[in-house]
This record gives C-alpha cells, sequence and structure tokens, in this order.
C-alpha cells in the first residue's frame, strides 16, 4: 500500500465475518492487522451507502434509512404553513422518491 503511497485509516476501516449465525459464533473475533493497523470485527459494515451484517441482511440499512426519512419528514412538518398545498405535496413526493431512488 505505500508503494502506491495508500494510508489505511484505521478508524474508519472495518471489516466482517460473514456466514451464517451458526458458522459466525464459531469465528474467533481477533483483530485483523493490515499494513501495520489493527482492524477490529464489526457487527455491520457500511460500503458504498449500503449497511449490511454478517447474514447480509438489509435490516440494519432499513432501519437507518426509515431513521433518516422520518427526520427529514419531520422537518418538512416545520416549514408547511409556508407552503401552499400543492406546492407541500410536490416537495414530499420529490422526497420520497429520491429516497426511494437513492
Amino acid at each position: 500500500m505505500t508503494s502506491n503511497r495508500l494510508k489505511l485509516n484505521a478508524e474508519k476501516t472495518q471489516f466482517i465475518w460473514l456466514g451464517s449465525s451458526y458458522y459466525t459464533v464459531s469465528v474467533s473475533c481477533l483483530p485483523l492487522s493490515v499494513g501495520g493497523s489493527t482492524v477490529f470485527a464489526d457487527d455491520t459494515v457500511r460500503n458504498l451507502g449500503m449497511t449490511f451484517d454478517a447474514q447480509l441482511t438489509t435490516r440494519n440499512h432499513i432501519d437507518n434509512l426509515v431513521h433518516s426519512c422520518f427526520f427529514q419528514l419531520r422537518q418538512l412538518h416545520s416549514v408547511r404553513r409556508s407552503l401552499t398545498h400543492e406546492a407541500l405535496h410536490t416537495l414530499v413526493q420529490a422526497f420520497i422518491a429520491s429516497c426511494i431512488d437513492y
């Protein structure tokens, strides 16, 4: 990595053991040494905007997405009196389409 001028950021680097719950329980959670840095296994990891767990379910990703969408909808609630009904309707539809598309 150093020959390509790359540096590992141990605070942002994550790894996960993938497999069924039967096999992942039997795997020891020893840290992994990469390029002089020590990286610890996590229960969930994030890659390209998607959150994965050891069984490759999307449960955690959906929970995070719903949490952030409800936050944004609560923000829209505070400005709804300043908008016409049609403008608010268009804004909510655009927001939902962008969340689904993302």
